[in-house]
């Protein structure tokens, strides 16, 4: 009488470890991918939370003396010394403001922001037709604020846009006194990974 021998052979092991294997590849790579989708999302949400920051700021102030001027022109001189925002008295304003570093209005360095920077854009609306810019100053100005993050300067992660008029200014009585008024804010979570 032959007695069987108990246990696995070679080939038996050698189809367990091949599974296995496999297994754990899969979901090592699930892991990459989960960590690598979260981290994505938290790079959003800090981008659309920089980009509504400098726009809730900038429709705090008055649109007022825009139509004496070049839209997006910049600070004056004695604005601009400051190294921060604290002087800033209109929308224009802010027109320059092309940051590689993030800094508050008071000019504190934010933190966990290295690498990251932030654009504005202020253009005139065609009154006829809201879509359309216009090379005039027409009363109406949007303001786009794109956050860019670590390694990219021409894709945002984020833009917020807002509207400000300076018929609102008028009904309000608004100065550069005058406290937060927004019109409109659109907010673009869309815009990861899309063209500027």
């Amino acid at each position: 009488m032959k007695h069987r021998r108990r246990g696995f052979s070679v080939v038996e092991v050698g189809l367990a470890t091949i599974i296995v294997g496999g297994l754990l590849v899969a979901s090592l790579s699930g892991v990459a991918a989960l960590s690598t989708a979260r981290r994505q999302g938290e790079m959003a949400d800090k981008a659309s939370a920089l980009s509504n920051a400098l726009l809730e700021e900038m429709l705090t102030q008055p649109y007022s003396t825009l139509a004496s001027g070049a839209m997006g022109s910049g600070p004056s001189g004695a604005e601009s010394a400051t190294g921060n925002r604290t002087l800033y008295n209109e929308i224009g304003d802010y027109g320059a403001v092309n940051e590689t570093i993030i800094r508050t209005r008071a000019g504190t360095t934010v933190s966990n922001c290295t690498n990251w920077g932030r654009r504005v854009s202020i253009v005139f609306l065609n009154t006829a037709d809201k879509a359309t810019v216009s090379a005039a100053d027409t009363g109406i100005a949007r303001i786009t604020v794109s956050v860019f993050g670590p390694g990219s300067s021409t894709k945002p992660l984020a833009r917020a846009t807002g509207i400000r008029t300076l018929g609102w200014d008028v009904a309000n009585k608004r100065s550069a006194a005058a406290q937060s008024g927004v019109l409109n804010v659109v907010v673009s979570p869309d815009v990861l990974g899309a063209d500027e």
